[in-house]
């Protein structure tokens, strides 16, 4: 049986959040010319997630009551222009999605001249853990490949009894993750691509 088949869960009625790690859908789809115009327009982007979530969180017979979606921002001191052209953006994502919440972390300076997120995973993390212990949730769908989270997972699985989900795109997964993980569902990188080359017709 394939490693994302989990048969035990499907028929599992709870109240479902999302946690979308949005670092990580957006490097899975800004390589593609239509994925970094669908990134760089706040409209087009609110529907990409309504979609995602729909298609790849709205599985079994959970109901999906809130989203969370987790990303970062650069500073006021290092760009004000740039600071406020993305709170803008992130603004408008969460008038445009219904039932969805933006949480931003922040965008540092690397050494390479570049920017790294810092404060995001931990963002996420602090909502997990607690949402759980709160009550807030019977399964988190988390949507991220990243190991950092595989500690989160087992916490809230180990102390508050709560399911655990995954929604992963599977060439950028890590294999820690998936073995916490109590139900795995993969997004094929070229669905998501598909999805973008419609939304820029």
């Amino acid at each position: 049986m394939p490693a994302h088949i989990n048969v035990g869960l499907v028929g599992f009625r709870g109240r479902a959040y999302v946690f979308i790690d949005g670092g990580y859908i957006r490097g899975i789809i800004k390589n593609s010319q239509e994925g970094e115009e669908v990134l760089n327009d706040a409209q087009k982007y609110g529907k990409f997630l309504t979609y995602l979530t729909s298609r790849y969180c709205s599985f079994s017979e959970n109901k999906v009551i809130r989203t969370l979606y987790y990303d970062a921002i650069v500073s006021m001191e290092d760009d004000p222009k740039e600071h406020r052209e993305q709170r803008e953006f992130f603004n408008k994502l969460q008038l445009i999605v219904s039932f969805f919440e933006v949480k931003l972390g922040d965008l540092v300076k690397s050494g390479k001249g570049g920017y790294r997120q810092k404060g995001v995973d931990t963002l996420i993390a602090i909502d997990m853990i607690t949402k759980a212990y709160l009550d807030h949730y019977d399964v988190a769908i988390l949507v991220t490949g990243d190991r950092d989270f595989v500690n989160v997972v087992k916490a809230v699985k180990d102390y508050t009894g709560k399911i655990v989900y995954g929604v992963y795109e599977p060439a950028h997964v890590s294999e820690e993750l998936l073995r916490v993980l109590d139900w795995k569902y993969p997004m094929r990188k070229e669905d998501l691509q598909k999805i973008c080359i419609e939304l820029t017709k």
